[in-house]
């Protein structure tokens, strides 16, 4: 391995390290419409569905809320066309309404 690599690794490994968590993690998961025939469309509708359902797994057991300040941490496609995003969202901007 060359001293080149060898640094590329390194600050590779501490660039991943840098991600600060200020919240808490949730994650959502999201599929497109079956009507939709564009690729890109089709991936933008789902990672909004993904965000969606993460803020909704977020909000948990209240009947309704709000969340404001979130951070989308990962963007992940899965082999069937869905979209996982893991969202950071710090515990103090999720609010319940009951």
């Amino acid at each position: 391995m060359s001293i080149k690599t060898l640094m590329i690794s390194i600050f590779i490994i501490m660039w991943i390290s840098v991600i600060e968590v200020k919240g808490i993690i949730v994650e959502g998961i999201g599929y497109s419409p079956m009507i939709i025939n564009h690729p890109t469309k089709a991936y933008l509708m789902a990672k909004r569905a993904a965000i969606l359902n993460a803020y909704k797994n977020a909000i948990g057991r209240c009947k309704s809320g709000f969340i404001k300040n979130a951070k989308v941490i990962k963007v992940q496609s899965l082999k069937n066309g869905a979209v996982k995003v893991i969202v950071d969202i710090p515990l103090e901007d999720v609010k319940c309404i009951k």
